[in-house]
C-alpha cells in the first residue's frame, strides 16, 4: 500500500473498533518504536504513527476521550506528544496523565503501557502531578506503580530542578 491508501485502511480499522488481545505486554525499542504489541488496536496505533505522524493525532484524541485501556492510552499519549506541537494538545497530556495516576484500577495491577505512560509526565514538565507522585512512591501495595513515580520524579527533577523541588 502506499502511504494515503494505509492511512485510510488503518483509520477505518480504528473506527471500526475491534480489537484482539495478545499474549505479549507493551515494550518500547530502542528506536522508541514498539517492539511488543499488546492488542491489534495498539498496534494500529503505532502504525498509524509510523505511516503518518500528522494523522496519528486525531484518532489519539479521540481515545483519549474514554478510559479505553492503559496500553492504548499510553501509546494514544506518545503519538500526541511526538506529532502535535499545540499547545492545546499539551494541556490535554497534561491533563490525561493527571487522570491516569488517580485510575486507581489501573494502578492496581498496571501494565507495561500504564508505566510508560508516566513518562508523558516528564515530556510535559508537569510538576503539579509532584503530590500524586509522592503518594504512589508511599504506597506500598502498588511495587510498580511506587517504582515509576520514583523515576518519573527523578527525572522531573533533571528535567525542571526549581519547580519539582519547590514542589518536594
Amino acid at each position: 500500500m502506499d502511504v494515503r491508501e494505509a492511512r485510510e485502511w488503518i483509520l477505518q480499522q480504528l473506527t471500526a473498533g475491534e480489537d484482539a488481545a495478545t499474549s505479549l505486554d507493551l515494550k518500547i525499542g530502542d528506536d522508541q518504536n514498539l517492539a511488543a504489541l499488546p492488542s491489534f488496536r495498539v498496534f494500529l496505533l503505532d502504525m498509524l504513527f509510523l505511516v503518518d505522524p500528522a494523522a496519528s493525532v486525531e484518532p489519539a484524541r479521540v481515545i483519549l476521550q474514554s478510559e479505553s485501556s492503559p496500553d492504548e492510552w499510553a501509546i494514544a499519549m506518545r503519538n500526541l506528544a511526538r506529532a502535535s506541537t499545540e499547545p492545546v494538545d499539551n494541556a490535554l497530556l497534561r491533563e490525561k496523565s493527571a487522570q491516569l495516576l488517580r485510575n486507581a484500577g489501573w494502578l492496581k495491577n498496571p501494565t507495561s503501557g500504564c508505566l510508560e505512560a508516566f513518562d508523558v509526565i516528564v515530556h510535559t514538565r508537569n510538576t503539579s502531578l509532584t503530590p500524586d507522585l509522592l503518594r504512589l512512591c508511599d504506597d506500598r501495595d502498588q511495587k510498580a506503580a511506587r517504582h515509576a513515580s520514583f523515576l518519573t520524579l527523578d527525572r522531573l527533577v533533571q528535567a525542571n530542578p526549581k519547580d519539582t523541588l519547590t514542589m518536594l
